[in-house]
């Protein structure tokens, strides 16, 4: 089904009864601050209300967010003090009034006709989430997240598991559009990262169990900006933790998608055996439990990730993780100091080369 049918005429509704509420969570992002808020308040859809939680910024963000709000009445600024991302989303969910919700990332746009497109499709198909595609934005160059094809995808009850379990929605929350519903006993974790994917699958299950709806748009309609200091690219060993937290939470959840959750949680598990040995020796104490949580995880699923067909990376975690020694801890800690150096001299070499040959 194409696109054009949402967003053509043929899918009329009433903006008067559909307020949508955009929740804009902000904490030190002054340089694309207003790119963000730009691209919100000039929405073909103007049936929209901005909550916007300064989240105890201190590089000027809040200022930013209150001369925006004295320019638009539906603008509304709630300051608080620094909690994290969690804390400032579920502000934003406390406070706003919409039938609709749509989460925006701060360093992040969207295009003109975001909201009217997920709205139109939304109505149409009774959904109660739609979700869109989005471009990934990085220095000098812009990237589509999936191919894009003419189509819209529908997906009822035990559909909307499928389609999640086979990676279709993803697992992050600011490109979909959500009816207020879905997070009627739902909130982000608080004091934790990874939180989108601590959340989604509980939306997406909780559907499947009410006989929900869920769309999902070929359109990109979001623009992600991709940056060396965003969450998913910090290496922290609480990064680590929460990353771990989340995944193996949503493995234990989704009982019937365990083969697809697995590697992910390999991943993280081998992401704190490669950095655990340059963490200081306060984090190293905070993590003494998950490390050795993940070892008995690698040791209960021995068996299944072997003789299963999973990546040869999956099952050389699997089996390295297993033991915690300082001494193979270390070993895999200068192993991937090696491994990160190749990989730079290599891009270096393929730069060069490319320079060359211009």
């Amino acid at each position: 089904m194409s696109d054009h049918e949402i967003t053509g005429e043929t899918a009329a509704f009433s903006e008067k009864t559909s307020l949508v509420s955009i929740v804009i969570p902000v904490y030190n992002v002054v340089s694309y601050l207003a790119q963000c808020l730009e691209s919100v308040i000039h929405q073909n859809y103007h049936n929209i209300e901005i909550v916007v939680i300064d989240d105890g910024s201190t590089d000027g963000s809040g200022l930013i967010c209150d001369q925006f709000a004295r320019c638009d009445d539906r603008i509304r600024v709630v300051h608080t003090d620094n909690m994290g991302l969690s804390s400032a989303r579920n502000c934003g969910l406390r406070v706003c009034r919409g039938s609709y919700l749509l989460f925006v990332d701060s360093d992040d746009w969207i295009e003109p006709d975001t909201v009217e497109t997920l709205m139109k499709c939304a109505k149409k198909y009774s959904a109660d989430i739609v979700a869109a595609n989005y471009y990934k934005e990085y220095v000098g160059k812009t990237v589509c997240s999936n191919r894009e094809e003419d189509e819209i995808r529908i997906f009822h009850g035990d559909e909307i598991l499928r389609a999640y379990g086979n990676g279709l929605f993803g697992v992050i929350v600011w490109n979909k559009l959500y009816l207020d519903g879905c997070f009627s006993n739902i909130r982000f974790p608080e004091g934790h990262n990874y939180e989108d994917v601590s959340t989604t699958w509980k939306i997406m299950k909780h559907l499947a169990e009410t006989g929900g709806t869920a769309a999902v748009l070929s359109e990109s309609l979001f623009h992600f900006r991709e940056r060396k200091s965003s969450i998913s690219h910090t290496k922290s060993c609480c990064n680590i933790m929460d990353a771990w937290t989340a995944h193996r939470e949503r493995y234990a959840g989704m009982p019937d998608y365990r083969q697809r959750f697995l590697p992910a949680c390999f991943k993280h598990i081998g992401r704190m055996w490669l950095y655990y040995s340059g963490f200081s020796r306060e984090e190293k104490k905070a993590a003494a439990s998950v490390v050795a949580e993940m070892s008995r995880f690698s040791a209960e699923h021995r068996r299944q990730v072997m003789k299963g067909s999973f990546p040869i990376r999956v099952k050389a975690i699997c089996l390295v993780s297993q033991s915690s020694s300082p001494l193979l801890m270390w070993s895999c800690f200068l192993g991937g100091i090696l491994l990160r150096i190749n990989r730079k001299t290599e891009r270096k070499l393929r730069n060069a080369k490319k320079r060359l040959y211009e």
